[in-house]
């Protein structure tokens, strides 16, 4: 185990390495910065979670490969797992916005935005249903296409119920009283579905070739729940916006396979992992919190930045040169563990001047430990000259 401590802050790095469970932790102070690596047989698991809110990444590499972000009070959660027959794509945002999609054996997608309104899109072998709830007098709309039988209802009430069958281009529409609650439904070339109650609340669905997208508006102030869904060849890209402060979750898939989320003007996180460069990185807000993971084929790199001093850890182990740097600020404190053939060093170095402590086992065995300019010790055990 290996603690660093750095002033008030209390600035604290630990490095733990068991048979099974090899961990990195680091907690920066008041808000308890941390981050977890842990690397068993089956569980490959990557935590990082920042203080009040609990901003919390977990990459697992197992059988089923699930990616989880959690973030505080309205639990913004994506989930990721790809196993051989679920794969599912999870997406929440507190208790007035719910996107659920699923890609396994029935395929859904739900979109629900507080009491009021609701929409449920399922997509299974012989049943894809439309559903939109509205209050009190449940006003729904429903959708179901199956092999020979194209319904549409709509129904207001208990004792209420309206079918039409829908060809290419024909369309519905239901006003009813003061307010002129509009109901219209188009079924042409580019499938677009309106809903509208009153004068500001609208719904619309429209679905294109290559630009399928969702939008939701509801009162006054224009609260916009923005689904957009761009299934082109190489740009997978999913949106969510709500509200006044364009909060926005974008989820991006393409050649590279780039995850971002974004909650706001700052807030932003990114995972990016290509063909020989894994890379992860994780920025919060102005100072720039980054997290980068990059794994190629001869240098396994953890780089760690944190605000304006660049406090970074390095861990880089190619095939003849495990290595393991700790820089923090102005004064470059450093920790150098390299492992060749015939040099295994260790390194300290501590600001202006350079108390280095160095530890080297070649071919002659040799221990020397330097403080400053003049003052050295040195161990040398050869064949037949023992020498201190």
């Amino acid at each position: 185990e290996l603690r660093v401590s750095a002033g008030e802050h209390d600035e604290e790095l630990r490095v733990r390495a068991d048979e099974h469970d090899e961990e990195l932790r680091v907690s920066t102070g008041e808000h308890d910065e941390e981050l977890r690596v842990s690397a068993g047989e089956h569980d490959e698991e990557l935590r990082v979670s920042a203080g009040e809110h609990d901003e919390e990444l977990r990459v697992s590499a197992g059988e089923h490969e699930q990616l989880r972000v959690s973030a505080g009070e309205h639990d913004e959660e994506i989930r990721v797992s790809a196993g051989e027959h679920d794969e599912e794509l999870r997406v929440s945002a507190g208790e007035r916005y719910e996107l659920r999609v699923s890609a396994g054996e029935h395929d859904e997608l739900r979109v629900s935005a507080g009491e009021r309104y609701e929409l449920r899109v399922s997509a299974g072998e012989h049943d894809e249903e439309l559903s939109v709830s509205a209050g009190e007098h449940y006003e729904e709309l429903r959708v179901s296409a199956g092999e020979h039988d194209e319904e549409l209802r709509v129904s207001a009430g208990e004792h209420d119920e309206l079918r039409v069958s829908v060809g290419e281009h024909e369309q519905l529409r239901v006003s009813a009283g003061e307010h002129d609650e509009e109901l219209g439904v188009s079924a042409g070339e580019h499938d677009e579905l309106r809903v509208s109650a009153g004068e500001h609340e609208q719904l619309t669905v429209s679905a294109g070739e290559h630009d399928e997208e969702l939008r939701v508006r509801a009162g006054d102030h224009d609260e916009e729940l923005r689904l957009r869904v761009s299934a082109g060849e190489h740009d997978e890209e999913l949106r969510v916006r709500a509200g006044e402060h364009d909060e926005e979750l974008r989820v991006s898939a393409g050649e590279r396979y780039e995850l971002r989320v974004s909650a706001g003007e700052h807030d932003e996180l990114r995972v990016r992992a290509g063909e020989h460069d894994e890379e992860l990185r994780v920025s919060t807000g102005e100072h720039d919190e980054e997290l980068r993971v990059s794994a190629g084929e001869h240098d396994e790199e953890l780089r760690v930045r944190a605000g304006e001093h660049d406090e970074e850890l390095r861990v880089s182990a190619g095939e003849h040169d495990e290595e393991l740097r700790v820089s923090a600020g102005e004064h470059d404190e450093e920790l150098r563990v390299s492992a060749g053939e015939h040099d295994e060093e260790l390194r300290v170095r501590a600001g202006e001047h350079d108390e280095e402590l160095r530890v080297s086992a070649g071919e002659h065995d040799e221990l020397r430990v330097s403080a400053g300019e003049h003052d050295e010790l040195r161990v040398r055990a050869g064949e037949h000259d023992e020498e201190l």
